[in-house]
């Protein structure tokens, strides 16, 4: 018998005399109280018990299972205590303790020598394990060792320093741990070593340096001051996270010295106010994070040896200008200096970042401008300038921006609109865009003819543009625009005729316009699946209805006309022109109306109430 699963069960008696052949036994979710015998299972390899939520007991007989290398209690949350017999097994290498009331490990000297895996997390909050045996330093074998979220966790034993297989060492959550011991530095296999969340924990201990083998290094939201000076010699190192380490104010110059590094994350360390030079010497890295660090004024110009670099965070940091070396990092993807309120000047080096895909400055009030070398971001896909409200002007350049797929420049949530007053008409050359949002740019008063040439653009959003008075013509030759939004444009009072050649348009917003009519021309428009006439002076909607038939929404509510003349035929829509089929789907189409206060007219014009 290789595999044996028994759910729900109560009574396992008779089947433990035909056990002696199993090698899997899987109780997961039975409703025991305590186990049987265990003795009988003389070849049992894995022995499951997770989730049994009643189970108060093990039987001690368990220790007979000389064969037995896997134990799995988690998730029984009534079990306070396994048998000292646990302790003793000699084939045993994987215990999972998770979430019980087991406050106590057994480990006897000696024994449990070939344990690899050691699970003791508590995310459930019901461990009371206070602390580890002395004796866990005997677990020689021991690669894994997991007490995350053991929240009575205060310290670890300096014999933690013995386990010289460990590889990982994860102590997240562990919020009353307040130091490591110095042997902690004898771990010489440890790869990992995560302690984020540990919120008592102020300091790391110098021994760190000594563990060559550490590739990642977890400190998030602990309550570090400083870095070691001895982290320099984590050679091996590829992760640094000390992210919302609120309390963090330096980071010591030996980090340089950190050359496999690839990750550092300081992101929220509200007090740390500048980075070392030597950061410049950190030749594996690919991502610096440091949004948040509000007090951060200065980004050293050594960045710009950073060869490897493709995502620098720099969002709401106190920077006043990027360093003009930043055109030297070639592999540069993603630049994010958004929120960034204090930032002035983008340097004319950036055009020298041919790899550069994603530029985000949503929200730096003080940029008035933008470099004409910006034109040589051949790579650039996405540009948001949203919320700059001192910008006046867009370079012409950005015709060179073949790859945009999108460009934003529209008011964000409690911030200012940009101020731009046109869009350069060198815009047309942007034959890859896909998004154009200008929305709530109040000073923007025309849209450029080139704007035809923008056969990608499937979303043209101009919402609130108070000052837009017309569109052009060309806008008809935008075959892919599926979005049109021009809700709030205040002064626009017409639709040009050439609409009716956007046969792919999904949805067309007028809401709060000053448009009066509508050309009947729209009826070309089979795919508009959301018309919205909101608040609008719209004398007659238009006496073919046809395009009606197909819409989802039908937005009017305060159309300004709905009461008095409907229209020069005296309806709203004419039923006389329309077939059978077409007046059942205007009937659909009457319970997907938005606007109650329009739907009794188109009933009662057609006769469908």
């Amino acid at each position: 018998m290789g595999l044996f699963f028994l759910s729900n069960l109560k009574v396992v008696t008779s089947f433990f005399q035909i056990a002696t052949e199993l090698k899997v036994l899987n109780l997961t979710n039975c409703a025991l109280r305590t186990t049987p015998d265990l003795s009988a299972f003389k070849s049992l390899e894995i022995l499951i018990l997770e989730a049994c939520e009643d189970l108060e007991e093990i039987h001690p007989s368990i220790e007979d299972i000389e064969t037995l290398v896997s134990l799995n209690v988690s998730n029984c949350w009534e079990l306070k205590k396994l048998p000292l017999g646990v302790g003793r097994m000699e084939n045993l290498s994987k215990l999972l303790i998770d979430n019980t009331n087991i406050r106590e490990i057994p480990i006897s000297r000696g024994c449990l020598t070939k344990l690899e895996t050691l699970h003791a997390s508590d995310y459930l909050k019901r461990t009371e394990i206070e602390e580890l045996p002395e004796s866990i330093g005997s677990l020689k074998k021991l690669k894994t060792l997991n007490t995350s979220y053991c929240a009575l966790l205060t310290c670890l034993p300096n014999s933690i320093g013995d386990l010289a297989s460990l590889c990982c060492l994860d102590l997240r959550n562990c919020q009353k741990l307040a130091q490591l011991p110095n042997s902690i530095g004898s771990l010489v296999s440890l790869l990992q070593l995560l302690l984020s969340r540990c919120y008592s924990l102020r300091q790391i201990p110098g021994s760190i340096g000594k563990l060559t083998s550490l590739t990642e290094l977890h400190l998030q939201s602990t309550a570090i001051e400083e870095l070691p000076k001895s982290i320099g010699s984590l050679k091996e190192l590829k992760t640094l996270d000390a992210s919302y380490c609120t309390s963090l104010a330096r980071i010591p110059n030996s980090i340089g010295k950190s050359l496999s590094l690839s990750r550092l994350d300081l992101t929220g360390c509200h007090k740390l106010a500048q980075l070392p030079d030597f950061i410049g010497s950190l030749v594996s890295l690919q991502q610096l994070l440091l949004s948040g660090c509000h007090l951060l004024r200065q980004i050293p110009n050594s960045i710009g040896k950073l060869t490897s670099l493709t995502e620098p965070h720099l969002k709401s940091t106190a920077i006043e200008e990027l360093p003009e070396s930043i055109g030297s990092l070639k592999e540069l993807k993603t630049l994010d200096a958004s929120y960034c309120a204090s930032l002035a000047r983008i340097p004319n080096s950036i055009g020298n970042s041919i790899s550069l895909s994603h530029i985000d400055l949503t929200g730096c009030h003080k940029l008035a401008q933008l470099p004409d070398s910006i034109g040589s971001l051949m790579s650039l896909q996405w540009l948001s300038l949203s919320g700059c409200h001192s910008l006046r002007q867009i370079p012409y350049s950005i015709e060179k921006l073949t790859s945009l797929t999108e460009l934003h420049l529209k008011f964000k949530l409690h911030l200012k609109s940009t101020a731009i007053e046109e869009l350069p008409e060198s815009i047309g050359s942007l034959k890859e865009l896909r998004t154009l949002d200008a929305s709530h740019c109040k000073s923007l008063a025309r849209i450029p003819n080139s704007i035809g040439n923008l056969t990608s653009l499937s979303r043209l959003d101009l919402t609130g543009c108070h000052k837009l008075a017309q569109l052009s013509d060309s806008i008809g030759s935008l075959v892919s625009l599926q979005h049109l939004l021009l809700s709030g444009c205040h002064s626009l009072r017409q639709i040009p005729d050439s609409i009716r050649k956007l046969t792919s348009l999904t949805e067309l917003h007028l809401k709060s316009t000053a448009i009066e009519e509508l050309s009947e021309s729209i009826g070309n428009m089979q795919n508009l699946r959301i018309l919205d006439i909101s608040g609008t002076p719209i004398i007659e909607l238009f006496d073919d209805p046809g395009i009606l038939v197909e819409l989802q929404e039908f937005r009017a509510s305060g159309w300004k006309n709905l009461e008095g003349s409907l229209s020069n035929n005296g309806q709203l829509v004419s039923p006389n022109n329309l077939g059978l089929d077409k007046l059942q789907k205007l009937s659909e189409l009457r319970s997907r109306i938005l606007a109650l206060g329009i739907t009794y007219q188109i009933s009662q014009s057609l006769n469908l109430s």
